[in-house]
């Protein structure tokens, strides 16, 4: 059984994602869901049948942007808690 983990660096993703919905005409994507692309990459890591491949975690690695404006602090705490809901474990410094 092949195991496999993800860490996510949530400041690049950010950035990627913004410049994603740049790049798409300003369609939003920033509500990507992570567990699901984590797992669209499992026929990746070397086994045909999904059934062959064990999640280890998705681990997702931020810093609370306190130097933003509230709205946006407010809105990344939200991010936060739906994460961690979607059984994603979320590390803050």
């Amino acid at each position: 059984m092949n195991r496999v983990a993800f860490p996510v660096d949530g400041f690049n993703l950010y950035h990627s994602v913004v410049k994603a919905q740049e790049d798409n005409g300003g369609t939003c994507v920033k509500w990507l869901d992570l567990r699901r692309l984590c797992l669209s990459f499992f026929d990746k890591v070397g086994a045909v049948v999904k059934d062959q491949v064990e999640m280890d975690g998705i681990y997702y690695f931020s810093a609370p942007p306190n130097h933003c404006p509230p709205g946006t602090l407010r809105r990344h705490r939200f991010y936060v808690r739906c994460l961690r809901g979607s059984g994603i474990q979320v590390h803050l410094r």
